[in-house]
Protein backbone atom coordinates (compact mmCIF):
# COMPACT_ATOMS: atom_id res chain seq x y z
CA UNK A 1 0.00 0.00 0.00
CA UNK A 2 2.82 2.36 0.93
CA UNK A 3 4.59 1.67 -2.37
CA UNK A 4 1.37 2.38 -4.28
CA UNK A 5 0.97 5.77 -2.61
CA UNK A 6 4.59 6.68 -3.35
CA UNK A 7 4.11 5.63 -6.98
CA UNK A 8 1.00 7.81 -7.31
CA UNK A 9 2.79 10.80 -5.77
CA UNK A 10 5.81 10.33 -8.03
CA UNK A 11 3.59 10.06 -11.10
CA UNK A 12 1.70 13.21 -10.10
CA UNK A 13 4.96 15.09 -9.65
CA UNK A 14 6.18 13.89 -13.04
CA UNK A 15 2.96 15.00 -14.73
CA UNK A 16 3.21 18.36 -13.02
CA UNK A 17 6.76 18.84 -14.31
CA UNK A 18 5.82 17.75 -17.82
CA UNK A 19 2.91 20.18 -17.72
CA UNK A 20 5.37 23.07 -17.40
CA UNK A 21 7.80 21.89 -20.09
CA UNK A 22 8.30 23.69 -23.37
CA UNK A 23 9.98 22.77 -26.61
CA UNK A 24 10.74 25.37 -29.26
CA UNK A 25 11.71 24.11 -32.70
CA UNK A 26 12.55 26.71 -35.26
CA UNK A 27 13.93 27.57 -38.66
CA UNK A 28 15.42 30.87 -39.77
CA UNK A 29 14.88 32.17 -43.28
CA UNK A 30 18.45 33.42 -43.69
CA UNK A 31 20.81 30.47 -43.41
CA UNK A 32 24.30 30.92 -41.99
CA UNK A 33 23.74 34.44 -40.64
CA UNK A 34 24.06 33.42 -36.97
CA UNK A 35 25.23 30.31 -35.14
CA UNK A 36 23.28 31.10 -31.98
CA UNK A 37 19.82 32.35 -31.05
CA UNK A 38 18.83 33.69 -27.66
CA UNK A 39 15.52 33.92 -25.86
CA UNK A 40 15.37 37.29 -24.07
CA UNK A 41 12.68 38.25 -21.56
CA UNK A 42 10.91 41.57 -22.03
CA UNK A 43 9.87 41.61 -18.37
CA UNK A 44 12.92 40.34 -16.46
CA UNK A 45 15.22 43.31 -16.96
CA UNK A 46 17.76 42.21 -14.32
CA UNK A 47 18.43 38.84 -16.03
CA UNK A 48 16.82 39.02 -19.46
CA UNK A 49 18.47 35.98 -21.11
CA UNK A 50 16.34 32.90 -20.50
CA UNK A 51 18.17 30.45 -22.76
CA UNK A 52 20.35 30.15 -25.86
CA UNK A 53 20.55 27.48 -28.55
CA UNK A 54 22.92 26.65 -31.41
CA UNK A 55 21.76 27.15 -35.00
CA UNK A 56 22.86 24.61 -37.61
CA UNK A 57 23.86 25.40 -41.20
CA UNK A 58 20.26 24.91 -42.34
CA UNK A 59 19.03 27.54 -39.90
CA UNK A 60 17.41 25.06 -37.51
CA UNK A 61 17.47 25.32 -33.72
CA UNK A 62 15.78 23.79 -30.67
CA UNK A 63 15.13 25.03 -27.14
CA UNK A 64 13.90 22.80 -24.32
CA UNK A 65 13.16 23.79 -20.77
CA UNK A 66 10.66 24.36 -18.02
CA UNK A 67 8.40 27.38 -17.71
CA UNK A 68 8.52 28.74 -14.17
CA UNK A 69 6.23 31.56 -15.26
CA UNK A 70 4.76 32.41 -18.68
CA UNK A 71 6.74 35.25 -20.23
CA UNK A 72 6.83 37.52 -23.25
CA UNK A 73 10.19 37.20 -24.95
CA UNK A 74 12.04 38.29 -28.04
CA UNK A 75 14.14 35.86 -30.08
CA UNK A 76 17.48 37.41 -31.05
CA UNK A 77 20.57 36.41 -33.00
CA UNK A 78 23.94 36.29 -31.25
CA UNK A 79 24.51 40.02 -31.90
CA UNK A 80 21.29 40.88 -30.09
CA UNK A 81 19.34 41.72 -33.24
CA UNK A 82 15.66 41.05 -32.59
CA UNK A 83 14.02 38.47 -34.84
CA UNK A 84 10.52 38.61 -33.39
CA UNK A 85 8.23 38.12 -30.42
CA UNK A 86 7.80 34.66 -28.89
CA UNK A 87 5.39 33.88 -26.06
CA UNK A 88 7.04 31.44 -23.68
CA UNK A 89 4.52 29.03 -22.18
CA UNK A 90 4.18 25.25 -21.77
CA UNK A 91 3.82 23.22 -24.95
CA UNK A 92 5.35 22.68 -28.38
CA UNK A 93 6.18 26.01 -30.04
CA UNK A 94 7.10 26.19 -33.71
CA UNK A 95 9.10 29.07 -35.18
CA UNK A 96 9.01 29.61 -38.95
CA UNK A 97 10.08 32.44 -41.27
CA UNK A 98 7.50 35.24 -41.28
CA UNK A 99 5.16 35.41 -44.28
CA UNK A 100 5.86 38.22 -46.73
CA UNK A 101 4.31 41.46 -45.52
CA UNK A 102 3.94 40.48 -41.85
CA UNK A 103 3.46 43.59 -39.73
CA UNK A 104 6.09 42.75 -37.12
CA UNK A 105 9.23 40.60 -36.91
CA UNK A 106 11.11 38.15 -39.12
CA UNK A 107 9.54 35.06 -37.57
CA UNK A 108 6.10 33.59 -37.00
CA UNK A 109 5.32 31.48 -33.94
CA UNK A 110 2.59 28.90 -33.39
CA UNK A 111 1.62 25.84 -31.35
CA UNK A 112 0.42 27.34 -28.06
CA UNK A 113 -2.55 29.61 -27.28
CA UNK A 114 -0.65 32.91 -27.10
CA UNK A 115 1.54 32.19 -30.13
CA UNK A 116 -1.42 31.04 -32.23
CA UNK A 117 -3.38 34.13 -31.20
CA UNK A 118 -0.53 36.48 -32.13
CA UNK A 119 -0.13 34.83 -35.54
CA UNK A 120 -3.84 35.40 -36.17
CA UNK A 121 -3.55 39.04 -35.08
CA UNK A 122 -0.57 39.57 -37.40
CA UNK A 123 -2.52 38.10 -40.30
CA UNK A 124 -5.42 40.51 -39.73
CA UNK A 125 -3.04 43.45 -39.48
CA UNK A 126 -1.35 42.50 -42.75
CA UNK A 127 -4.62 43.03 -44.61
CA UNK A 128 -5.10 46.56 -43.25
CA UNK A 129 -1.42 47.36 -43.68
CA UNK A 130 -1.71 46.54 -47.38
CA UNK A 131 -4.77 48.77 -47.70
CA UNK A 132 -3.01 51.61 -45.88
CA UNK A 133 0.00 51.33 -48.20
CA UNK A 134 -2.27 51.43 -51.26
CA UNK A 135 -4.09 54.55 -50.03
CA UNK A 136 -0.74 56.26 -49.36
CA UNK A 137 0.37 55.49 -52.90
CA UNK A 138 -2.77 57.10 -54.32
CA UNK A 139 -2.63 59.94 -51.75
CA UNK A 140 -6.18 59.15 -50.69
CA UNK A 141 -5.90 60.74 -47.23
CA UNK A 142 -9.57 60.29 -46.38
CA UNK A 143 -9.27 56.58 -47.00
CA UNK A 144 -5.99 56.47 -45.06
CA UNK A 145 -7.67 58.10 -42.04
CA UNK A 146 -10.49 55.56 -42.27
CA UNK A 147 -8.02 52.67 -42.36
CA UNK A 148 -6.07 54.07 -39.40
CA UNK A 149 -9.30 54.14 -37.40
CA UNK A 150 -9.99 50.58 -38.55
CA UNK A 151 -6.50 49.68 -37.27
CA UNK A 152 -7.31 51.04 -33.82
CA UNK A 153 -10.67 49.27 -33.77
CA UNK A 154 -9.00 46.01 -34.82
CA UNK A 155 -6.39 46.30 -32.08
CA UNK A 156 -9.00 47.00 -29.41
CA UNK A 157 -11.06 44.05 -30.63
CA UNK A 158 -8.01 41.76 -30.62
CA UNK A 159 -7.12 42.83 -27.08
CA UNK A 160 -10.66 42.04 -25.91
CA UNK A 161 -10.63 38.68 -27.70
CA UNK A 162 -7.29 37.74 -26.12
CA UNK A 163 -7.74 38.89 -22.55
CA UNK A 164 -6.97 35.31 -21.46
CA UNK A 165 -3.53 34.97 -23.10
CA UNK A 166 -0.18 36.74 -23.35
CA UNK A 167 -0.78 38.05 -26.88
CA UNK A 168 -3.52 40.26 -25.46
CA UNK A 169 -1.21 41.69 -22.79
CA UNK A 170 1.55 42.38 -25.31
CA UNK A 171 -0.85 44.13 -27.69
CA UNK A 172 -2.32 46.14 -24.80
CA UNK A 173 1.11 47.29 -23.61
CA UNK A 174 2.10 48.28 -27.16
CA UNK A 175 -1.10 50.31 -27.55
CA UNK A 176 -0.89 52.29 -24.28
CA UNK A 177 0.45 55.54 -25.87
CA UNK A 178 -2.68 55.81 -28.04
CA UNK A 179 -5.20 55.22 -25.25
CA UNK A 180 -6.87 57.61 -22.83
CA UNK A 181 -6.18 56.82 -19.18
CA UNK A 182 -9.76 55.82 -18.32
CA UNK A 183 -9.97 53.67 -21.45
CA UNK A 184 -6.72 51.90 -20.55
CA UNK A 185 -7.86 51.25 -16.98
CA UNK A 186 -11.11 49.77 -18.27
CA UNK A 187 -9.29 47.47 -20.71
CA UNK A 188 -6.88 46.35 -18.00
CA UNK A 189 -9.76 45.30 -15.76
CA UNK A 190 -11.02 42.88 -18.43
CA UNK A 191 -8.01 40.53 -18.27
CA UNK A 192 -8.36 37.25 -16.41
CA UNK A 193 -7.24 37.01 -12.76
CA UNK A 194 -4.27 34.85 -13.83
CA UNK A 195 -3.04 37.46 -16.30
CA UNK A 196 -3.51 40.24 -13.75
CA UNK A 197 -0.50 38.60 -12.02
CA UNK A 198 1.66 38.60 -15.17
CA UNK A 199 4.92 40.60 -14.79
CA UNK A 200 4.10 42.74 -17.84
CA UNK A 201 0.77 43.66 -16.25
CA UNK A 202 2.69 44.96 -13.24
CA UNK A 203 4.73 47.13 -15.61
CA UNK A 204 1.53 48.34 -17.29
CA UNK A 205 0.07 49.29 -13.90
CA UNK A 206 3.20 51.31 -13.09
CA UNK A 207 2.92 53.09 -16.44
CA UNK A 208 -0.75 53.90 -15.90
CA UNK A 209 -0.01 55.20 -12.40
CA UNK A 210 2.70 57.42 -13.88
CA UNK A 211 0.32 58.65 -16.59
CA UNK A 212 -2.26 59.48 -13.91
CA UNK A 213 0.35 61.54 -12.04
CA UNK A 214 1.19 63.68 -15.09
CA UNK A 215 -2.33 64.75 -15.99
CA UNK A 216 -3.12 68.46 -16.31
CA UNK A 217 -4.00 69.82 -12.88
CA UNK A 218 -1.67 67.43 -11.03
CA UNK A 219 1.38 68.60 -9.03
CA UNK A 220 4.60 68.15 -11.02
CA UNK A 221 7.14 65.45 -10.13
CA UNK A 222 10.51 67.00 -9.37
CA UNK A 223 13.59 66.27 -11.46
CA UNK A 224 17.17 66.73 -10.27
CA UNK A 225 19.95 66.06 -12.78
CA UNK A 226 23.30 67.65 -13.58
CA UNK A 227 23.14 70.78 -15.74
CA UNK A 228 25.18 70.82 -18.94
CA UNK A 229 26.74 74.23 -18.27
CA UNK A 230 27.77 73.77 -14.63
CA UNK A 231 27.85 69.98 -14.15
CA UNK A 232 26.07 70.68 -10.86
CA UNK A 233 22.70 69.19 -9.83
CA UNK A 234 19.78 71.34 -10.94
CA UNK A 235 16.24 70.72 -9.72
CA UNK A 236 13.08 71.86 -11.46
CA UNK A 237 11.79 72.79 -8.00
CA UNK A 238 14.55 75.39 -7.64
CA UNK A 239 13.22 77.15 -10.74
CA UNK A 240 9.61 76.87 -9.58
CA UNK A 241 10.51 78.27 -6.16
CA UNK A 242 11.96 81.36 -7.82
CA UNK A 243 8.50 82.04 -9.25
CA UNK A 244 9.06 80.84 -12.82
CA UNK A 245 6.84 79.13 -15.33
CA UNK A 246 8.85 76.08 -16.45
CA UNK A 247 8.52 74.01 -19.60
CA UNK A 248 9.96 70.55 -18.93
CA UNK A 249 10.98 69.42 -22.41
CA UNK A 250 12.00 65.80 -23.10
CA UNK A 251 14.00 65.61 -26.34
CA UNK A 252 17.12 64.20 -28.05
CA UNK A 253 19.51 65.28 -30.80
CA UNK A 254 18.70 62.15 -32.84
CA UNK A 255 14.98 63.00 -32.83
CA UNK A 256 13.94 64.82 -36.02
CA UNK A 257 10.66 66.20 -34.63
CA UNK A 258 12.58 67.46 -31.55
CA UNK A 259 14.96 69.40 -33.78
CA UNK A 260 12.00 70.81 -35.69
CA UNK A 261 10.63 72.23 -32.41
CA UNK A 262 13.85 74.09 -31.54
CA UNK A 263 13.05 77.33 -33.46
CA UNK A 264 9.71 77.57 -31.65
CA UNK A 265 11.34 76.93 -28.26
CA UNK A 266 13.96 79.59 -28.97
CA UNK A 267 11.32 82.12 -30.01
CA UNK A 268 9.24 81.49 -26.88
CA UNK A 269 12.30 81.64 -24.63
CA UNK A 270 13.52 84.92 -26.11
CA UNK A 271 10.06 86.48 -25.81
CA UNK A 272 9.15 85.34 -22.29
CA UNK A 273 12.46 84.71 -20.46
CA UNK A 274 12.39 88.16 -18.84
CA UNK A 275 8.73 87.64 -17.87
CA UNK A 276 9.36 84.66 -15.64
CA UNK A 277 9.53 81.77 -18.12
CA UNK A 278 12.26 79.21 -18.63
CA UNK A 279 12.80 75.80 -20.20
CA UNK A 280 14.24 72.75 -18.44
CA UNK A 281 15.51 70.57 -21.28
CA UNK A 282 15.80 66.86 -20.50
CA UNK A 283 17.88 65.07 -23.11
CA UNK A 284 17.56 61.35 -23.83
CA UNK A 285 20.91 61.28 -25.65
CA UNK A 286 23.08 58.39 -24.50
CA UNK A 287 25.98 60.02 -26.38
CA UNK A 288 26.92 62.94 -24.16
CA UNK A 289 29.33 64.37 -26.72
CA UNK A 290 26.61 64.66 -29.39
CA UNK A 291 24.32 66.34 -26.88
CA UNK A 292 26.85 68.91 -25.66
CA UNK A 293 28.01 69.69 -29.21
CA UNK A 294 24.42 70.28 -30.30
CA UNK A 295 23.77 72.67 -27.39
CA UNK A 296 26.87 74.67 -28.29
CA UNK A 297 26.23 74.71 -32.03
CA UNK A 298 22.57 75.74 -31.65
CA UNK A 299 23.41 78.24 -28.89
CA UNK A 300 20.80 76.83 -26.54
CA UNK A 301 21.09 78.83 -23.34
CA UNK A 302 18.23 77.54 -21.18
CA UNK A 303 19.00 74.86 -18.56
CA UNK A 304 19.64 71.41 -20.01
CA UNK A 305 20.21 68.08 -18.30
CA UNK A 306 20.68 64.50 -19.48
CA UNK A 307 18.97 61.34 -18.21
CA UNK A 308 22.10 59.28 -18.93
CA UNK A 309 24.25 60.29 -15.98
CA UNK A 310 25.02 56.56 -15.68
CA UNK A 311 24.77 53.63 -18.10
CA UNK A 312 21.02 53.36 -17.54
CA UNK A 313 18.52 56.22 -18.02
CA UNK A 314 17.33 57.99 -14.88
CA UNK A 315 14.01 56.66 -13.44
CA UNK A 316 12.44 60.05 -14.19
CA UNK A 317 11.80 58.75 -17.73
CA UNK A 318 9.43 56.16 -16.27
CA UNK A 319 7.93 58.58 -13.75
CA UNK A 320 6.91 60.89 -16.60
CA UNK A 321 5.76 57.89 -18.68
CA UNK A 322 7.88 58.96 -21.64
CA UNK A 323 7.02 56.66 -24.56
CA UNK A 324 7.92 59.06 -27.37
CA UNK A 325 9.59 62.42 -27.87
CA UNK A 326 9.28 65.35 -28.06
CA UNK A 327 7.10 65.47 -24.96
CA UNK A 328 6.75 68.56 -22.78
CA UNK A 329 4.93 69.77 -19.66
CA UNK A 330 4.26 73.40 -18.73
CA UNK A 331 4.47 73.92 -14.96
CA UNK A 332 3.00 76.94 -13.17
CA UNK A 333 4.84 78.87 -10.42
CA UNK A 334 2.57 76.96 -8.01
CA UNK A 335 4.05 73.67 -9.22
CA UNK A 336 0.99 72.47 -11.14
CA UNK A 337 0.94 70.96 -14.64
CA UNK A 338 -1.15 73.41 -16.70
CA UNK A 339 -0.49 72.14 -20.24
CA UNK A 340 1.42 69.46 -22.10
CA UNK A 341 2.69 68.57 -25.55
CA UNK A 342 2.62 72.15 -26.81
CA UNK A 343 3.85 72.04 -30.41
CA UNK A 344 4.98 74.78 -32.76
CA UNK A 345 3.29 78.11 -32.09
CA UNK A 346 1.02 76.56 -29.45
CA UNK A 347 3.66 77.28 -26.81
CA UNK A 348 3.74 81.04 -27.48
CA UNK A 349 -0.05 81.17 -27.65
CA UNK A 350 -0.33 79.44 -24.26
CA UNK A 351 2.32 81.62 -22.63
CA UNK A 352 0.63 84.77 -23.96
CA UNK A 353 -2.58 83.57 -22.37
CA UNK A 354 -0.97 82.79 -19.00
CA UNK A 355 1.75 85.40 -18.55
CA UNK A 356 0.37 88.92 -18.48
Amino acid sequence: MKKSILFVLAAAALCSCNGNRYTIKGELAQKGTTDTVRLMSLTQTDAPEIASAPVDLEGNFTFKGEVTQPDITVLTDKRGQGLGILFLEPGQIEVTPAPLGQAQGLIQTSGTPSNDAFASIQEKMMVLQGQLFSSAQTEDMEKADSIEQAFKNLILTCIEENRDNQAGIYLFESTLPGLELDEAREIQSHFTPELQQHPMMASISQTLDAIENIQIGKPFTDITLRAATTDEPLAVSSLIESGKWVLIDFWATWCGPCRAEMPYLKAAYEKFADKGFTIYGVSLDSNQSDWLSFLEKEQITWPNVNVYENDEPDPIVEKYAIRSIPTNFLISPEGVIVARDLRGEELEVKLTELIK
